[in-house]
């Protein structure tokens, strides 16, 4: 009761929004993807409990989802869309029995490891000191070691060169970055503390490129993070990641907010940096099938 949202997992905020929708007892209820960032146990708990309550209540439920499994599983009748419009509706029975825009996603990409686990269970909090965050969260015991020193014992320059190394792609980046930034502030943003890394009048050029090579256009550097898609957000999430030029990249649920094509995009394209800069990551994820594709351990 005492905690803040940015204390809680990507789950406990969804499901605390959850709670807050149906407070009111609305006559109907907007769920837009309400499940996406949460564990599979935790999905289906959430949604038996809107389902009870739907029944409680008597309220309606307009469910907005890229789950079609979720879909199946909830609905009376489903909505297909595509490009903005919808393209097939009927009873979800009909509709699924014979799909006339079938959808396909795929990806086969390879990481260095992975931390898996269900919501809450610690695994997004462990990697806090990885990438450096020892101002708000400090383990209770054991050492970290990567090429030297335990960077727990590190103070002043070499704790600032450290952090350089280690850098995070955040779970909901909705959320990490800053609505107050556009697209190319975002990615430079990190220069003002590494004032040497990038020459001042070479960072404009240094933006186009991050930009290229995470899949933004050049027009998209002047646009907000609420201006830009879920995919959208994240690339420009990884292309800030990108500007120190780290050695190890923390992905902490980087696609689990993501749509199922959107989620293919953005793993391959984090397996497309690997390869060209040689960078390591650190994957979380709560989504075994995830793990199953991306991780070497």
């Amino acid at each position: 009761m005492d905690a803040y949202p940015h204390q809680f997992s990507g789950g406990m905020r969804q499901r605390l929004l959850i709670a807050m929708a149906v407070a009111l007892r609305s006559s109907v209820l907007i769920a837009d993807d309400p499940t996406t960032v949460l564990v599979v146990t935790v999905q289906a708990q959430s949604m038996e409990l809107l389902h009870d309550l739907r029944t409680e209540q008597d309220t309606a439920l307009v469910l907005i989802t890229h789950d079609l499994a979720v879909a199946a599983e909830h609905a009376d009748r489903v909505a297909v869309m595509y490009a903005g419009s919808i393209v097939e509706a009927g009873p979800v029975a009909d509709v699924f029995a014979a799909p006339a825009t079938p959808t396909r996603a795929d990806s086969s990409t390879r990481f260095r490891a992975a931390r898996t686990g269900e919501s809450r269970c610690g695994t997004s909090p462990a990697a806090l000191p990885t990438c450096g965050r020892f101002m708000l969260e400090r383990p209770d015991r054991g050492t970290l070691r990567f090429d030297g020193p335990d960077p727990l014992s590190l103070r002043g320059k070499e704790l600032l060169a450290w952090r350089r190394r280690v850098q995070m792609v955040f779970q909901d980046p909705s959320a990490s970055l800053d609505p107050r930034l556009n697209a190319a502030e975002l990615i430079g943003e990190p220069w003002r503390t590494h004032r040497d890394l990038v020459p001042r009048g070479d960072r404009d050029r240094r933006v186009r490129r991050l930009l290229d090579m995470v899949g933004l256009r050049e027009a998209d550097a002047r646009r907000y993070p609420q201006e830009l898609s879920g995919g959208q957000r994240q690339r420009n999430g990884i292309a800030r990641a990108l500007a120190l030029k780290p050695d190890v990249i923390v992905c902490d649920e980087p696609v689990s907010a993501l749509d199922l094509s959107v989620q293919a995009k953005v793993l391959n394209l984090l397996a497309e940096l690997q390869a060209d800069l040689g960078v390591s990551y650190v994957f979380i994820s709560h989504d075994l099938s995830v793990v199953r594709h991306v991780a070497d351990r």
